[in-house]
């Protein structure tokens, strides 16, 4: 229900950021114009200590989500106002993920479009995907 409210309310954002260092002029960041803005979902696995340590590191942006979903498995999802690339939201992730402290974790990627994606088998799917998948790869769905 939190990922459809914040889907549904995603055409409406504007991020608000300061013009340059040492300016107090507010500006709208700049999005896309025929406003194609999307969600990315990501569901990480692995062992729960590991998890606990990357969660507390993980700092996401105002409108993005995570949540503790099992002992070993954390969900969350990254709000884009803009046309943003698969690799990027994957470079994202292994940043998360590149640290000794973390090793062995695996991530599976949705990338979500409407609120219909949302729905569909293949978002469903994530603990049989999540079984195949090696230590350490991050995997994107395209739903």
């Amino acid at each position: 229900m939190i990922l459809r409210k914040n889907l549904q309310g995603l055409y409406e954002l504007d991020y608000i950021h300061k013009a340059g260092a040492g300016s107090s002029v507010d500006q709208k960041r700049r999005v896309i114009d025929n406003k194609l803005r999307s969600l990315s979902l990501f569901v990480l696995s692995g062992e729960g200590g590991l998890l606990d340590i990357l969660e507390f590191r993980m700092r996401l942006r105002e409108y993005d989500i995570k949540e503790r979903y099992a002992k070993d498995e954390l969900r969350g999802v990254l709000t884009h106002l803009r046309e943003i690339s698969v690799a990027e939201v994957e470079g994202v992730i292994r940043r998360f993920m590149d640290s000794r402290e973390v090793p062995g974790l695996k991530c599976l990627l949705f990338s979500i479009q409407s609120q219909g994606d949302l729905a569909k088998e293949t978002v469903c799917s994530a603990p049989t995907l999540l079984k195949g998948m090696t230590a350490g790869e991050v995997r994107t769905v395209r739903v």
